[in-house]
């Protein structure tokens, strides 16, 4: 049992670090990252204990890497695929604060009504599905004009209106 106690506090602090990194380096954790380097080997053959940092460090996967010159390296290139996911994940985060705002249970599946430009319906196509499961949507359509809670991601903008 200690073994795993003190397999969890060096989970812990490999999460805290890539966290810290994380801050350094002004990068939401809502933006994946394709990967986390971790000096300490012992954990490499712990399978569970690496999809755990990944999953708290929101990177893609989690190398152990004993030549390291410091206890983590975080792997801070965003490419388009990352930025889009982070977009995506943003975009939920808003969806959810509108459901609580209006006072939905989980069990309303409501309509996102959503005015955005051609980049903001590139994303919303490409993610629907995630969007719809997560969200706990019915489905979404992308109107033309419509005033709603406005939502900006970097070069993108959104208009959201929740229809239950």
């Amino acid at each position: 049992q200690s073994k795993v106690i003190r397999e969890m506090q060096e989970v812990r602090k490999i999460v805290s670090l890539g966290l810290e990194a994380r801050m350094q380096a002004k990068i939401n954790v809502r933006q994946p990252l394709s990967k986390l380097s971790s000096k300490n080997h012992q954990l490499s053959a712990k399978k569970e204990f690496l999809a755990l940092i990944a999953d708290e460090v929101n990177v893609k996967v989690v190398i152990c890497d004993q030549t390291l010159a410091t206890e983590v390296v975080l792997d801070t290139a965003i490419t388009p695929e990352l930025k889009s996911e982070g977009q995506v994940r943003e975009l939920i985060r808003a969806i959810q604060d509108l459901r609580k705002k209006q006072g939905l249970t989980v069990a309303d599946r409501p309509t996102l009504s959503v005015v955005t430009d051609d980049v903001g319906k590139k994303l919303l196509k490409e993610f629907k599905k995630d969007i719809v499961r997560i969200a706990q949507l019915k489905e979404i359509v992308i109107e033309d004009t419509g005033v709603g809670e406005k939502l900006v991601l970097e070069d993108i903008s959104f208009e959201l209106i929740l229809m239950v």
